[in-house]
């Protein structure tokens, strides 16, 4: 069925920051999504007129514009939120046929994420509308015992997944500390000269391609800006060993010396004959 045939979906509100609080009640907005990493908020008085905006623990986000477009998540904070422009809530109309965890895991998936890029639209900025996005995703309706059951084996795997990424975390903290320990030593020893990145390196025109060419199988890597997105195109734009830095949503780094092409939503650095790139990667 048409994901608009089994749910609603509710917009953002256009807060303004001049009546932003020291406290109150959290503005959620698309760099909060997907709730994996703590995020600074800023607060709402409570206000009567703006209850259809509020958002509560376990309700489903999606993101409808900029470089993290489609971007899904489900809400986590205990407490009442309220729904930002350019966010939507994700509704199941009969959550006695449809289990809204279920639509999560059915939405939160690399196909759905191409289906939204290909269909948004924006010269300046992909935008998708909950109109369309209503139109454009089909959800496969299975029996509600089934959906259950899928619901708790998603709901392991996820925690699976979660542990792979916390140890991923406390790797990358020990190379951080590697990193530090053994510079600070050469700096000690006076065997290390600072330079300003632009000074050692050259950072290339960006392009104007959009994630929405990317796809999940191709010749050669390209990169938007995100950490965890594969995506891959036919030509390289690019051939000479480089590090690609994200300019938009979560921070992603990356280091190729194969040959990729890069999205607008990135900057490709290629260091001087004086640095070692890889080591210029890991820093």
């Amino acid at each position: 069925k048409k994901l608009s045939d089994i749910c609603n979906f509710t917009n953002g509100y256009s807060f303004k920051s001049i009546h932003y609080k020291n406290k109150g009640i959290p503005i959620i907005s698309i760099k909060h999504i997907p709730f994996d990493k703590s995020n600074s908020f800023n607060y709402y008085s409570k206000n009567e007129h703006l209850n259809k905006y509020e958002i509560h623990k376990n309700d489903i986000l999606i993101a409808l514009t900029g470089a993290t477009i489609g971007k899904i998540g489900i809400y986590n904070l205990d407490c009442t939120g309220y729904l930002n422009q350019r966010v939507a809530k994700i509704t199941s109309k009969n959550d006695k046929l449809y289990i809204e965890k279920f639509i999560y895991y059915v939405l939160n998936t690399e196909k759905t994420m191409k289906i939204i890029k290909n269909k948004s639209s924006g010269s300046a900025q992909e935008n998708i509308s909950t109109k369309k996005l209503g139109e454009i995703i089909v959800v496969p309706i299975v029996p509600f015992e089934k959906q259950q059951e899928m619901v708790q084996i998603f709901d392991d795997l996820s925690e699976q997944k979660n542990i792979l990424i916390n140890r991923k975390s406390g790797i990358d903290r020990q190379m951080e500390y590697y990193l530090k320990c053994k510079i600070q030593k050469y700096v000690n020893l006076t065997e290390c000269e600072w330079a300003n990145l632009g000074d050692v390196s050259t950072i290339l025109t960006t392009t104007k391609h959009y994630t929405k060419i990317g796809k999940k199988h191709g010749k050669y890597r390209f990169y938007n800006s995100s950490q965890k997105d594969r995506l891959f195109v036919d030509f390289a734009e690019v051939t000479d060993e480089s590090i690609i830095i994200g300019n938009g949503g979560e921070l992603c780094v990356h280091y190729n010396n194969n040959g990729f092409t890069a999205s607008k939503h990135v900057s490709v650095i290629q260091m001087s004959n004086s640095c070692i790139t890889k080591f210029v990667y890991y820093y």
